[in-house]
């Protein structure tokens, strides 16, 4: 029998590390210049943010039965990214509980009705 090979709880990190990149992308094409303003803090918490998505993301996939279930999973966790980004963005005027909770929110949303829609493929496909 094939051992199924499941994704590493580490891959949070990659994701993570993408999230702060992506805040000094988009300001830099805002501005035309890198964010003078943006601390230490202000991408640990973006990373923080990304992390908990990937921590998401990668539960549910690894929950995730078939193929076509885990594509429904990745699927609505990049719908969700742009506006979990947005909530990043704006949730820096709540401070930590914005920028982190708030799109890990989102993502939980969205990405757990893609599960949801992945299991119900799933289950047409198998004739149950």
């Amino acid at each position: 029998m094939k051992k199924k090979r499941e994704f590493s709880y580490w891959w949070a990190v990659l994701i993570g590390l993408f999230f702060p990149i992506l805040q000094d992308l988009i300001y830099y094409l805002r501005f035309g210049i890198l964010n003078p303003y943006a601390g230490l803090q202000d991408y640990v918490l973006f990373f923080l943010a990304g992390a908990l998505g990937g921590l998401i993301l990668i539960a549910l996939l690894r929950r995730s039965r078939t193929n076509a279930a885990k594509w429904s999973v990745l699927l609505a966790f990049l719908l969700a990214t742009p506006l979990a980004t947005l909530g990043m963005l704006g949730g820096g005027l709540f401070g930590f509980f914005g920028i982190v909770l708030l799109p890990a929110a989102i993502w939980a949303i969205i990405t757990g009705i893609g599960y949801g829609i992945g299991r119900l493929v799933s289950r047409a496909r198998a004739g149950a």
